[in-house]
């Protein structure tokens, strides 16, 4: 009767086996928490063709491209850039695509979006001619420091 008593003791988890599932648990948890947290990757970032970036003089962004920030209700800075792009080029471009770069108070990057300021809404750019442009931001940074931001064309595609 003993024996059947040692038996029946040791058909249940050591302790040592709890720990070792409780162990690769946490593991587990802790791993699937920042997976969780990391959120769904960032597509990578648009690079310049050499045709394109051979391209890059024949477009010029108006000088008198501007900015208006204002807050919303829930405190949320609304951003919006206006201006206008020439094709000084002999091609015609479809999209073309700027990075707009914010900057904190020690002008180092904090954020970067991207928006096209040619796309097929509005219709191809042709050689030779202008076409105004309007970024708007909802989603500034409050870290920003409110200076102009930088634009860089980084993508364009060419209709011909």
């Amino acid at each position: 009767m003993f024996d059947a008593q040692k038996q029946v003791e040791k058909s249940g988890f050591s302790p040592a086996v709890l720990g070792v599932i409780a162990v690769l648990a946490l593991i587990a948890g802790t791993l699937g928490w920042f997976l969780y947290q990391r959120g769904p990757a960032e597509p990578p970032e648009p690079e310049l063709t050499e045709e394109a970036r051979a391209y890059l003089p024949h477009l010029a962004l108006s000088e008198d491209t501007g900015m208006e920030a204002a807050e919303d209700a829930l405190g949320q800075t609304l951003l919006e850039i206006t201006g206008a792009i020439t094709n000084n080029g002999d091609r015609t471009c479809r999209f073309v695509q700027v990075n707009v770069v914010f900057r904190d108070l020690n002008g180092i990057e904090i954020d970067r979006q991207r928006s096209f300021i040619v796309s097929s809404r509005r219709g191809p750019l042709a050689p030779g001619e202008t076409q105004d442009f309007r970024m708007a931001f909802d989603n500034v940074p409050p870290e920003w420091n409110q200076a102009f931001p930088s634009l860089y064309i980084s993508q364009i595609e060419f209709a011909d």
